[in-house]
This record gives structure tokens, C-alpha cells and sequence, in this order.
């Protein structure tokens, strides 16, 4: 999905202010739903400010989500969640304030200097099922994980960014936006029943299938279903089951492939049941590999 606001447009917004007086100072990215910048605000502290594309705008189911759904991460009381501080506008279109955590994503990390190691790949993944477990066990699902989303802070700490498509499950389900088919989430990095649209089947399963396209990515610096066009992808990804990961990286040891292979079944009832459960199997694949040391 090609972002409504291109880089071109993005950019120029730098050197403006939102309408709190927040400054537009460099730009970190661009979604399919939103740019990203870092702002400096009237008392000179700075934030990421999350602008959305002005296109998405005019449609208020999606303006309302958009704000409501960011407070989701602020539920979730662990250290690798990123805090929404406040809220904004700009020309009218809705802004959200984030805590600003300097750092490099998992996808800026590995197309700058190739695949990870298996001990840093599982060590970033221990640190995204870590968020996972706290914010399942409030009925959070993320949905949108992968290499862009996670974060090594400058602190040496794992974040998982941006809960901007979670879902409160206990608030009661999707609104007109799932049910309108939109598309939600990102088609590299998306389990097959999301793919489908079947929402009522995604569930935790569904973002730890994530979690193991994210860990193959950071092994092979691939996606499990490469495309030259997300709608190719998207039409692999709920279709096609992935290969092993031992076809596609052979030098990564078995235990590990095993584990990414299992999160990455295709029937969600053969994928670990937590992230508690695949956190637990990535750690007893690492000691089992210290032990052949």
C-alpha cells in the first residue's frame, strides 16, 4: 500500500508547527496511514509526532480510530512501549505525541548492515514477546508487527512501536473500518487469516505469526513472502504457506529454525498458543545451543 502522503509531501511540512506550537524538525518515516516526525515543542522538549496523511482525513471513522486507538499502548505497563504523551492537530488534520526514543528499527538495522546474528535475532524477538505477553494479557492485539515497528533504543532496550492498528478486544471489536475491508496491517508481515479479512479469526496467534516473519526477516533480510507489489504479497500471504526457514538461511541452527517455523504455520492451531510459550521454546533453543558450545 503506497502512502497517501509521499515523501516529497511530507518533507515540506519541516520547519512548520502543529497547531499547539510544535515544531516539524526532521522527518523518521512514512506509513500507510501516517508520517512521522520529530518535533520540538514551545518549551523546547522534543517528541515524535505522528501526522495523518490528509487523505485518511476526510474519512471520520478512520480520524476517530486513529486518535482513540493510539491510546491503546498506554494500557500496557512495560518498559518496551512507547507512550503516547498528547494530541494535536494540524491544518486539521489529527496529530498524535509521542514520547521520542532515540534509537534505529529492526528494518533501518538490517538494510544497513545485513542479517543479525541468531543471538541478537532472538534476543530482539525475546524483547517483542515480551511487550506481546503484557499487552495480551490486557486483551491488546497488536496486529501491525514487524521490522519498522521494532526499535533498538540508544538504551539497549527492545521497543515495539506503534499499537496504532491494535485492538482492544474487551472494548468490543472492530468498527467500520475492518468491517469495510480496509486494509489493516502490512502484507509482508501479515498472517494469513488477516490477509483473508477474517477478522474474527485474528487473534494473539495471529501477531506471533508476525513475530516469526519479523525473526526471519532479521536471519535472511527477506520477507517470508517476497513480492514486487503488496497485492501480489498480499495474495501469497493468504494463500501460500511460508517454507522453512532452513531453505531459505541453512546456516541458522535447526533448534531456532524450528521455533521461527512454528510461529509461522499456517493453520493458527499449530503456531504456540502465548507469546509466553514462544518466548519460553526461543529460550530453551538458546540454551540448548550454549550447551553445544
Amino acid at each position: 500500500m503506497e502512502p497517501v502522503d509521499g515523501k516529497g509531501r511530507a518533507a515540506a511540512r519541516l520547519g512548520e508547527r502543529t497547531d499547539q506550537g510544535w515544531t516539524l524538525e526532521r522527518l523518521l518515516g512514512i506509513g500507510g496511514v501516517a508520517a512521522v516526525y520529530v518535533a520540538r515543542g514551545p518549551d523546547g522538549s522534543h517528541a515524535a509526532v505522528k501526522i495523518l496523511h490528509a487523505a485518511l482525513a476526510s474519512r471520520p471513522a478512520l480520524r476517530e480510530r486513529f486518535t482513540r486507538e493510539a491510546w491503546v499502548a498506554n494500557h500496557i505497563d512495560h518498559r518496551g512501549v512507547v507512550r503516547l504523551i498528547g494530541t494535536d492537530t494540524y491544518r486539521g488534520v489529527p496529530v498524535l505525541r509521542f514520547e521520542l526514543v532515540e534509537g534505529e528499527s529492526l528494518g533501518a538495522r538490517v538494510a544497513r548492515a545485513g542479517p543479525l546474528g541468531v543471538l541478537e535475532a532472538v534476543e530482539m524477538a525475546d524483547g517483542v514477546l515480551d511487550v506481546l505477553a503484557a499487552a495480551h494479557d490486557l486483551g491488546v492485539l497488536h496486529r501491525d508487527v514487524k521490522p519498522d515497528n521494532v526499535l533498538f533504543g540508544a538504551d539497549g532496550r527492545v521497543r515495539l512501536l506503534d499499537f496504532g492498528l491494535a485492538r482492544l478486544v474487551e472494548w468490543g471489536g472492530d468498527d467500520a473500518i475492518t468491517s469495510a475491508s480496509d486494509l489493516l496491517g502490512t502484507p509482508a508481515f501479515m498472517p494469513p487469516e488477516q490477509a483473508r479479512g477474517e477478522w474474527e479469526s485474528v487473534d494473539a496467534r495471529s501477531d506471533l505469526w508476525a513475530v516469526g516473519a519479523t525473526l526471519w526477516y532479521a536471519l535472511t533480510a527477506s520477507a517470508p513472502h517476497p513480492g514486487l507489489r503488496d497485492v501480489d504479497t498480499l495474495v501469497r500471504a493468504a494463500s501460500e504457506a511460508v517454507p522453512p526457514l532452513r531453505t531459505r538461511a541453512p546456516a541458522v541452527p535447526d533448534v531456532v529454525a524450528r521455533c521461527v517455523d512454528c510461529a509461522l504455520a499456517f493453520d493458527p492451531v499449530r503456531r504456540p498458543a502465548t507469546a509466553r510459550q514462544m518466548q519460553a521454546e526461543l529460550r530453551a533453543a538458546l540454551r540448548e545451543l550454549s550447551g553445544r558450545i
